[in-house]
């Protein structure tokens, strides 16, 4: 079973492409500059997964 939050956190998609996590996300997170994500897309649900 997975449990999904909803963080009420929005990000515009810059001309690049790229999206900044929020310092909170990461900070709860332990991410750090250069650190690895994994990027998953849920087509059912049209949802991108971290």
């Amino acid at each position: 079973m997975t449990i999904y939050w909803d963080l009420g956190i929005t990000r515009k998609i810059d001309e690049l492409g790229r999206v900044v996590l929020p310092v909170e996300m990461r900070q709860a997170l332990s991410l750090t500059e250069k650190d690895y994500i994994g990027l998953y897309l849920d087509e059912t649900h049209q949802t991108l997964l971290f």
